[in-house]
């Protein structure tokens, strides 16, 4: 039963984040805190808008003249449908340019969420990849 609810889940999977999309151009202001994305996976209203777990995050190429930081915490979901503004736990994304660096950077990470089936709508794992311009 438990893989059934499984399976169903995960093909209910909805993905919601600030970047829409797996490759994207980030600006970026020079001396601070970018955000980069929130990330978080859940199951449909049918079942209940539940988290499905902590994400595990591997960078796959780290910027080159600046740093990322995660940090798991509490948002509202803003996709569309039935859990939209509901609270979610998920995964937010900084990226922070070098001080005083102007110009191109490149970043790019692999998320996986413990226990999703692989073949659901993401497989078991989703790739982003990120070219950024410091202004």
């Amino acid at each position: 039963m438990r893989i059934i609810i499984q399976i169903t889940a995960a093909l209910a999977l909805l993905l919601s984040i600030w970047a829409p999309a797996s490759a994207e151009s980030l600006d970026a202001k020079a001396n601070v805190v970018n955000p980069v994305g929130f990330f978080y996976f859940y199951t449909s209203l049918e079942y209940g808008c539940e988290s499905m777990g902590k994400p595990v995050v591997r960078v796959n190429r780290k910027p080159q003249n600046g740093t990322l930081r995660t940090e798991w915490r509490m948002s509202k979901m803003n996709s569309k449908g039935g859990c939209k503004g509901r609270p979610a736990r998920g995964l937010a994304v900084w990226y922070t340019p070098n001080k005083g660096y102007r110009g191109p950077d490149k970043f790019g990470f692999t998320m996986s969420v413990p226990g999703l089936a692989p073949g659901a709508s993401y497989g078991s794992a989703k790739h982003w990849s990120y070219t950024v311009n410091v202004k």
